[in-house]
């Protein structure tokens, strides 16, 4: 009697242990900010260590596991996982499952499970903000609309350009042109001409207020360039490059 007494105490013991002992996982931390595009962590914690217990990781919704290509969802790897999110989710959420296996791998010891949600990568946006409409008034009929004043420009022909071939003949040669647009009166032509030290300034003339036209005489050199410029200007005798435009140069052009 005492020994079947002993027996039922050790069955109920057991029957116990199988389904009141503790699992060794108690949950999944995950990384505590997740936006799109990018990599997080989790971790199982483990409410106390088995001995050299296996993980085997899976997902479900809008991340996955970081591995190679081909392999299944479902991953053994350790204690600590990486997984990544694509650059635009639909549903922002992930669920992490992890399962630990005893060293044999052969009995499941606990799960556990975590939902992961996912911030967009523009979550902070700014304020849309919609344009005043512009008040439209009638024009008096007493005053008449002012025409358009277009920018001054240069017009050189390619012809005008100097040729070299023709340096034989004459130590100079004249660059003409023309300029279009208004208050020509403000504006004057500079000529440089390009050597073995830089852009050489040849000379400079004024424009014909009425005409438009221009003209200077340029020793020969390999290039050419005229700059628009306003009177006010003082010029550079040499230059190791050309200005750009803007300011006080309002239009440059080269032969080449």
């Amino acid at each position: 009697m005492r020994n079947s007494a002993i027996v039922l105490v050790g069955l109920i013991v057991g029957i116990a242990a199988i389904y009141q002992w503790p699992k060794p996982i108690s949950r999944i931390k995950c990384s505590p900010l997740v936006r799109e595009g990018q990599i997080f962590y989790c971790a199982a914690t483990l409410t106390y260590p088995p001995n050299a217990p296996s993980y085997r990781w899976t997902t479900d919704g809008e991340c996955t596991l970081e591995q190679n290509t081909g392999e299944s969802s479902t991953r053994e790897t350790g204690q600590m996982v990486q997984l990544s999110v694509p650059p635009r989710v639909q549903q922002h959420i992930c669920v992490v499952h992890v399962a630990v296996y005893d060293r044999s791998g052969q009995h499941l010891l606990g799960t556990s499970t975590e939902a992961v949600s996912i911030q967009r990568s523009d979550a902070i946006e700014p304020p849309i903000t919609v344009p005043e409409q512009p008040k439209i008034t009638a024009a008096s009929p007493s005053t008449t609309p002012a025409k358009t004043r277009s920018a001054p420009r240069l017009d050189i022909k390619e012809s005008a350009w100097p040729d070299w071939t023709q340096h034989v003949l004459a130590d100079e040669a004249p660059v003409q042109g023309r300029v279009t647009g208004a208050d020509l009166s403000a504006y004057k032509v500079a000529v440089y001409t390009l050597t073995g030290m830089g852009w050489s300034l040849q000379g400079q003339a004024a424009v014909d207020p009425v005409t438009g036209k221009w003209e200077v005489l340029v020793h020969f050199g390999s290039a050419y360039a005229a700059l628009l410029v306003r009177n006010s200007l003082e010029l550079e005798p040499s230059l190791r490059s050309l200005p750009a435009i803007g300011g006080a140069i309002v239009d440059l052009k080269k032969n080449r």
